[in-house]
């Protein structure tokens, strides 16, 4: 009696220490992948709700698409091919790199877009570098 629950208990004990090593390995893999690779944010008032007035389109690593606010909810994926080709028209138009900076406006709206990429953060308000920006979401927003 003694040696089967013996056993019992070491095959418990394994089976919880690879859960472990398990939830462990996948809930850094999650975190490194849910970065923002590329976001729209678009705010706009006076608004009555305490978030206030605004849409926002994120684009993570890990292929999340998600879109909140007050216009439209949604969450998609989009596949790894749409992220390397979002990464890579980062990188050869040179956004990162360009000045897209506009003069002060005070407009019924504002947006702001921020592209994560290469251990840099470069935040570009609209009208700057418009181009280019609706070329990059052209990628995945299209994507099915």
């Amino acid at each position: 009696m003694n040696w089967k629950y013996i056993s019992v208990v070491i095959i418990l004990a394994f089976l919880i220490g690879v859960g472990i090593l398990i939830q462990k390995y996948w809930s850094l893999d999650s975190q490194e992948n849910d970065l923002v690779l590329f976001e729209e944010r678009e705010a706009w008032g006076p608004c009555d709700t305490p978030e206030g007035c605004y849409q926002a389109t994120k684009l993570y690593y890990s292929g999340k698409l998600v879109l909140e606010g007050e216009r439209k909810n949604m969450k998609k994926r989009v596949s790894k091919e749409i992220i390397e080709e979002v990464i890579n028209k980062i990188r050869t138009s040179g956004i990162m790199d360009k000045d897209c900076s506009i003069p002060f406006t005070t407009a019924g709206s504002d947006f702001v877009y921020t592209i994560n990429l290469d251990n840099r953060t470069k935040q570009i308000m609209r009208p700057g570098c418009l181009e280019l920006i609706q070329e990059i979401q052209r990628i995945f927003i299209t994507a099915k």
